[in-house]
């Protein structure tokens, strides 16, 4: 079985072999996914060799501990049996290489595959059947094991509001070397941990609003050890953080910076990709945004290159609890290769004991300057969140992506949610008021100065701080043993590569995916509808003092 081109979905590969009887999956990295179109010779390249095996986690990310749903991983609390785990795979899988899972691709002889079905390798990939009723033996050796991890967190107390978080984090456990994924990133914030120390041991620095520096542990197993952090503390942690820095494969290539980000995080990586000089051979008279906004303009290959895009979250990581399941905005920034040409998801030796320093050193990143560079946009994103007295945000960055699904959902879902006698007008208005809110709350910020306005600033950075709360709703009420280990999620629009567009993703599931009782459908499309306008007029009302001025 072929690795999926996106990290973080092969279990749900497994568990279809499971349904259908497979008695156990080979899980092999194509070159088609992993090397670069027309690519031959990969020996001592960059690229993925044959003999090299991705490893890499097939259970269900973003969930934590899988045996304490709902609550933390800690003394006391309650868990469920491992054979209660709906996710857990039941059958083995073991990797292998590309040269090895050709020998026996090969051998099957029957089942033509579909268009776009065939991947690098000089075969025909065939469905099924082995020749001459051959049969594979695995022998595995996994272990299924429970053990104690843990994170490393450090504080830097602020001055002024010290009750107010920045979070950077990292992770530091690896599958293999690990030199890019975490090195990279560990390394950066290693190495913040370490100035940032230096300078209040000094006595010459202190932030407004308190840092925590958190390593992760068991990351490449699920996320587990930021999730479970978040589900111990996520009452104080979704009230009083400012935002959540992300650091993990943070140098997979030199072509340029990028990021993926909350909208709320726009405007502070713009200004801090402003002030640092961009690493790449000729080109240091350039900002890193300079460069950035030049080969990752807003709108791919279109003439519109007045900002740089900034990503909706594109792969899986510790980023994704804090933005999506708690509310607090949150951001993976790193350097990347130049995707539009070669089309990878992830860079090709992810995963497989090539990820070394002699890989990073030799290919990536050979003087470290790339390194340096995003270090210092990490330090500079760090101290204009934890050290402006007035939040480096602007909110009216919403509104394009709440557009452009708004359209999405009238465009692909509007007959057919018509067609069940329900309506998308009070979800119109809902954006509509919401837009509004947005234009005159930044309007009125942008004008603030201190000391002259100092109420003003700390009432409207507030206001700001709750706003990613309003789009956190009810995603489930399940037993124990459901499917995720928060009870909520946000109902903000994510991007569907395939339509280049944004989407309401809980809408199109319960539409898509929902009960086959029409009924029961359209209930369950009616409350998913409801819960989202409710989300985004309370979003509009948390910028407009909605209560106030309904009083």
């Amino acid at each position: 079985m072929r690795y999926g081109k996106v990290k973080g979905v092969d279990y749900l590969k497994v568990l279809m072999a499971t349904r259908y009887k497979a008695k156990g999956v080979l899980l092999y990295a194509d070159p088609a996914d992993y090397n670069g179109p027309g690519v031959k010779n990969v020996a001592k390249t960059w690229w993925l060799p044959g003999n090299a095996i991705q490893r890499g986690f097939v259970g269900r990310w973003n969930r934590g501990d899988p045996l304490t749903p709902f609550v933390p991983a800690i003394d006391g609390m309650y868990r469920i049996n491992s054979s209660d785990d709906l996710y857990a795979t039941k059958i083995p899988v073991q990797p292998i290489s590309y040269d090895d899972a050709q020998l026996l691709l090969r051998e099957l002889t029957e089942g033509a595959p579909p268009e776009g079905w065939k991947g690098g390798l000089n075969i025909s990939y065939n469905l099924s059947t082995l020749q001459n009723n051959q049969t594979v033996q695995m022998d595995v050796f996994s272990k299924s094991v429970q053990q104690t991890i843990n994170n490393v967190i450090g504080v830097i107390k602020g001055t002024v509001e010290s009750d107010r978080y920045v979070i950077i984090g990292s992770h530091y456990d690896s599958l293999t070397f690990g030199a890019v994924d975490p090195g990279t990133g560990l390394s950066i914030f290693l190495e913040l941990a370490k100035k940032f120390g230096k300078l209040l041991k000094e006595g010459k620095w202190r932030p407004r609003r308190s840092i925590i520096f958190a390593a992760w542990d068991a990351t490449e197993f699920g996320n587990i050890g930021s999730e479970e952090w978040l589900e111990e503390n996520k009452k104080e942690l979704s009230t009083r953080t400012v935002a959540y820095i992300n650091l993990e494969a943070a140098v997979t290539g030199n072509w340029t910076f990028s990021a993926d980000a909350n909208p709320l995080l726009r405007q502070v990586l713009y200004e801090a990709t402003k002030v640092v000089l961009c690493p790449d051979p000729g080109h240091h008279d350039l900002s890193v945004y300079e460069m950035w906004r030049q080969r990752l303009p807003i709108v791919p290959g279109s003439k519109d290159q007045s900002k740089p895009k900034v990503n909706d979250f594109t792969k899986v990581g510790d980023q994704l609890a804090f933005n999506y399941f708690i509310g607090i905005p949150a951001m993976d920034i790193h350097y990347t290769y130049k995707r539009q040409l070669y089309k990878l998801e992830n860079y090709p030796v992810y995963g497989t004991a090539l990820d070394d320093f002699m890989y990073v050193s030799t290919y990536i990143d050979s003087n470290f300057t790339v390194h340096k560079a995003l270090a210092e946009v990490a330090a500079e994103v760090l101290l204009r969140l934890s050290s402006s007295n007035k939040l480096p945000m602007d909110c009216s960055d919403y509104n394009k992506p709440f557009e452009v699904a708004l359209d999405y959902t009238e465009r692909y879902y509007g007959k057919r949610i018509r067609g069940a006698n329900l309506t998308l007008d009070y979800l119109k208005k809902a954006v509509g008021n919401f837009q509004e809110s947005t234009k005159r709350f930044q309007k009125v910020f942008s004008t603030l100065k201190e000391p002259d306005n100092f109420t003003e600033i700390i009432q409207m950075n507030n206001q700001l701080l709750q706003l990613p709360q309003a789009f956190i709703a009810p995603y489930s009420r399940t037993p124990p043993t459901g499917t995720t280990p928060l009870s909520s999620f946000s109902i903000l629009p994510r991007y569907n590569p395939s339509r280049d567009a944004y989407y309401f993703v809980n809408l199109q599931y319960a539409i898509d995916f929902g009960p086959k009782d029409i009924d029961t459908w359209k209930n369950k499309v009616n409350f998913t509808l409801s819960v989202t306008t409710a989300a985004i007029q309370s979003a509009a009302n948390i910028l407009s003092d909605g209560v106030l001025n309904r009083t």
